[in-house]
């Protein structure tokens, strides 16, 4: 690929990321701080993870991502962007656009969820490693890894670019229902591997201010009444009503339950700044049947995707289904070619809605237009790269 074309991708990126940056700290409001919920359910040998996205907007595709696919990274200046060849495709929320997931699941099972910080990023300085940005992070791991034992034992071959100014953890499980929360603490990559403390329950604080947090209320041996209900809407009572939801979990049928838990711990409709604010999506992952089911803000109708039923080889016809207007009716024959003009279109409302504008200004035009083409000058390969 072209020089100018990695400059004007960089520049796209870093005005973007900049720019989000400013716009997160002036609207961050203490008493509406919960975005994103994430958790595992398990009992026995079954699970499911649960996942809400809370924004304020409801825009994003599920894209189908095929295998054996040649990827490089977005790159960032004096860096060295990641190559790999996809080994599995994968299923993918994108709010953003093409190979920027915010979760998703691959063919093996492997899940990957990915939930904002409310804290300055501690991703890795800059040493011989190739870099991701904190989104492709779960691209990447969908593309290559079957397991979590894998992914602590190889993700750190590649760093998430400290230039990446958002920082994200993840919650990343398995077929076999092992789990890990991953997050970037002083440099370092941190993985708690099956570690019950929040009872699998984490939202947008470090994992263990959520331990601190939870420590403090009768149903995990402190002296605080459990909460049930929110007050403040803040990580704190998040992580306390869905760890104590967890606990209280019997036998009754997993998937239901799981959505109960993640309408318990949902944002709040609307806030002083934004009436569009909600939680957009739910979706709990079956890793070990390999579906999902989803519903949205507004239309709580179950739709379930059986990742045994897409096709992952076709790399010449990217396929895409709108999140907000599908149906569970042959929700298959819903998904739809995704050109580099929907990408486009994507990438332009979803900058413009992060920026708080109504319109792209012309400045950042043509950095968009070739942000959005660059996924569609990967090459289909079986070969890994050097």
């Amino acid at each position: 690929m072209k020089t100018s074309m990695y400059n004007s991708i960089k520049i796209f990126i870093n005005l973007i990321k900049i720019r989000l940056f400013i716009f997160a700290a002036l609207i961050i409001i203490p008493q509406y701080n919960i975005a994103c919920t994430a958790f595992i359910l398990k009992r026995g040998d079954s699970h499911v993870v649960g996942r809400n996205y809370d924004y304020r907007s409801s825009q994003g595709v599920i894209m189908i991502n095929p295998k054996n696919l040649f990827k490089t990274s977005i790159p960032f200046p004096g860096e060295k962007s990641a190559q790999w060849v996809a080994k599995f495709g994968s299923i993918t929320f994108n709010a953003l656009g093409r190979e920027q997931p915010i979760e998703g699941i691959n063919e093996a099972g492997l899940v990957v969820v990915g939930l904002s910080l409310e804290d300055k990023p501690q991703y890795p300085e800059p040493d011989e490693r190739p870099v991701v940005d904190m989104l492709q992070w779960i691209q990447y791991v969908l593309d290559n890894y079957a397991s979590v034992k894998e992914v602590i034992e190889k993700v750190d071959k590649i760093r998430i670019s400290n230039q990446s100014i958002e920082v994200c953890h993840y919650l990343v499980s398995d077929a076999k229902g092992n789990f890990a929360i991953v997050e970037y603490i002083k440099g370092q990559l941190i993985c708690y591997y099956n570690d019950y403390a929040t009872s699998g329950f984490i939202c947008n604080d470090y994992f263990k201010k959520s331990c601190t947090d939870v420590s403090k209320y009768t149903f995990k041996g402190g002296s605080l009444p459990t909460i049930s209900t929110f007050e403040k809407y803040n990580s704190e009572e998040a992580v306390v009503i869905g760890a104590s939801t967890i606990d209280s979990y019997i036998s009754q049928q997993m998937a239901p339950y799981a959505f109960m838990v993640l309408e318990k711990v949902n944002a709040p409709l609307s806030t002083p700044f934004y009436k569009n604010y909600g939680t957009q999506w739910s979706v709990v992952y079956d890793s070990k049947n390999k579906k999902l089911t989803f519903t949205t803000l507004h239309n709580k109708e179950v739709r379930e995707i059986d990742l045994q039923k897409l096709d992952f080889k076709n790399f010449n016809d990217i396929k895409a289904l709108s999140i907000t207007e599908s149906t569970n009716t042959d929700i298959y024959k819903q998904f739809r070619t995704f050109t580099v003009a929907d990408n486009l279109n994507l990438m332009n409302s979803g900058v413009c809605i992060y920026l708080g504008m109504d319109k792209l200004p012309e400045y950042l035009e043509k950095e968009v237009e070739m942000a959005a083409s660059y996924p569609y000058h990967y090459i289909c390969s079986t070969t890994k790269p050097n």
